[in-house]
């Protein structure tokens, strides 16, 4: 049964909600080349924050650039833009993690540090993938086998290849499984365990395959 954003039931074949508007410009960034030079620091070459602030400080004293000064005032305020970019709205997360099996004496200086381990909520971030019309009629919600005209396999994607189709199918047998065994139904259990107990194995098994086709 299809649902809405919010998980309510709505009649089979009704059109998806409007997507929103798309932003304009290049909010929260000030123009197109402050954009293109977040990205290339921060994605393309991944440079030091120190040697960005070399960078921006050589931008702002440029002769030919003071009029105009450096998109970023230093690499705090560049990563304070991206961060505020309201595209997937998913939170930064974080937590500490240290060495639990600390030697009494001498330890190395790894084992005795704070390490920060920064995230994004997985769940969140598939929901906005699901939630972006950009993937429209572009992913696999159900992992399929894909044979030429020899009939040979053929893999193209993760969807097409053998992990993919063994989750799949083990999670539809557990889910088989579960109907056989739900409280409401264990005298029926009982009954067709004692009479096609051997069948069972084979039943849910077509069952999958049937459901992934």
């Amino acid at each position: 049964m299809p649902c809405d954003g919010l998980g309510n039931d709505i009649t089979q074949g009704t059109p998806p909600a409007p997507a929103p508007p798309p932003l304009e410009g290049w909010f929260p960034l000030c123009d197109e080349q402050a954009f293109e030079l977040a990205d290339l620091l921060f994605r393309c070459t991944q440079m030091l924050a120190a040697q960005i602030n070399d960078l921006l400080i050589l931008w702002a004293h440029h002769d030919g650039m003071a009029d105009q000064g450096a998109p970023f005032t230093n690499h705090t305020d560049m990563y304070r833009a991206i961060d505020t970019i309201p595209l997937g709205e998913v939170a930064w997360q974080s937590f500490s993690i240290t060495y639990s099996e600390v030697p009494a004496s001498n330890p190395p200086p790894w084992m005795v540090q704070n390490y920060d381990i920064w995230f994004h909520d997985p769940r969140a971030l598939v929901l906005n993938q699901l939630a972006n019309p950009d993937f429209k009629g572009k992913m696999d919600y159900a992992p399929r086998k894909v044979t030429n005209s020899s009939g040979q396999h053929e893999w193209s994607d993760f969807m097409t290849g053998n992990w993919s189709w063994d989750q799949a199918v083990m999670l539809s047998t557990l889910q088989c499984s579960f109907f056989f065994t739900d409280r409401f139904r264990r005298p029926l259990l009982q009954l067709i365990q004692k009479r096609m107990g051997p069948c069972l194995s084979p039943l849910c098994s077509e069952v999958t395959r049937q459901w992934c086709l």
